[in-house]
């Protein structure tokens, strides 16, 4: 059975949404895209490897880097590229490196929607910007 959400609780739900629960909501929507798609997809148990998962199909393996938004400023969703981690004494930013993975998949939650790039062709290194998809 399916249940109408309404538009009010909806956005509530997305932006109450742990930065943590927010990206594994992605890595599952990067999961059905492939898997969709006909691709063996092999993830890390471990939560510590530098790629979010492993994509296979007819022989040809890709490493994969998962990001994750809802936020929209002036009808363009920004998505965070860059990764930045806590330790004790100050936050450690990493830019994102096209070298590190071979595919940088962003999910967009609101509009459920997976978006899949050749990292090679990204030029950006902190945070990307994706056009409102007219709804039309």
């Amino acid at each position: 059975m399916w249940v109408r959400i309404p538009p009010k609780a909806l956005w509530y739900t997305i932006h109450m949404l742990s930065t943590t629960d927010a990206g594994r909501l992605g890595e599952a929507a990067a999961f059905k895209h492939f898997v969709g798609d006909g691709w063996y997809v092999f993830l890390d148990a471990s939560g510590k490897s530098p790629v979010d998962m492993v994509v296979m199909k007819n022989n040809l393996c890709k490493t994969v880097q998962v990001k994750t938004t809802s936020y929209k400023v002036n009808n363009r969703w920004l998505v965070q590229i860059k990764t930045v981690r806590p330790n004790r004494t100050t936050n450690k930013v990493t830019h994102f490196d096209p070298n590190s993975v071979d595919l940088l998949v962003v999910y967009i939650i609101p509009e459920d929607r997976v978006i899949v790039y050749e990292s090679a062709t990204i030029t950006q290194r902190t945070q990307l910007s994706i056009p409102v998809q007219d709804s039309s």
